[in-house]
């Protein structure tokens, strides 16, 4: 959720901290964050992230409605609060329209792409600067790489300059990979000197 709807959870956090000064306010805040763990764990047995949504993911889609919830009845508290309370909610709320306007004309408006076959700005940062510390699932890196929905197999990651960063390759394609890239990276010789008979089969990423 959080670079897509970054204020509405700025909100949330803050309104679930001033409800915990009531015992009554607290429990509901404590019964709305216990609902939501229970959503969300289930979703952890997940096999394959690389679903067809543009923007937020459609698990935090289903648990939006109790985020929501709770910024909406933290809104009506402070709004029939002081002056002071009131000006600050009315501030927040206009911050939170703004940005999250923002964050959705700078995807696209009502017409966005879909994200299973683009990475995203933060997979595209990590995978120019530090690339070993991207490992998704192989379908994912293989997708979106080759920006079509595709088996799995052979991809190469190349950053805005053309210069090779991360790749999905077997032993085998040592040469495929040295004609694109122009030299393998250090530390794969164990990988490429993968038993002919493995070679054709084993799959894995490689970093430059």
């Amino acid at each position: 959720m959080l670079p897509y709807l970054p204020g509405i959870l700025l909100l949330f956090a803050a309104s679930s901290l001033a409800e915990l000064r009531h015992l009554r306010t607290a429990l509901t805040s404590l019964e709305r964050l216990a609902l939501l763990l229970a959503m969300a764990l289930p979703c952890t047995i997940t096999q394959n992230w690389n679903s067809g949504a543009a923007g937020l993911s459609r698990y935090a889609v289903w648990m939006l409605p109790l985020v929501l919830m709770g910024v909406a009845h933290s809104m009506d508290r402070w709004l029939a609060g002081r002056r002071l309370v009131r000006r600050a909610a009315l501030v927040a709320a206009g911050v939170v329209v703004v940005s999250q306007a923002s964050i959705s004309l700078a995807r696209g408006g009502l017409v966005q792409g879909d994200d299973s076959t683009e990475h995203s700005c933060a997979a595209r940062f990590v995978l120019d600067h530090a690339p070993a510390l991207y490992s998704p699932t192989p379908h994912i890196f293989v997708s979106r790489t080759r920006q079509m929905p595709s088996l799995l197999g052979f991809a190469v990651y190349r950053d805005g300059t053309g210069r090779c960063r991360k790749a999905y390759v077997r032993p085998k394609d040592a040469a495929d990979l040295r004609g694109i890239c122009g030299y393998l990276p250090q530390g794969t010789e164990a990988f490429f000197a993968t038993p002919k008979s493995r070679a054709r089969k084993t799959y894995g990423y490689v970093d430059y």
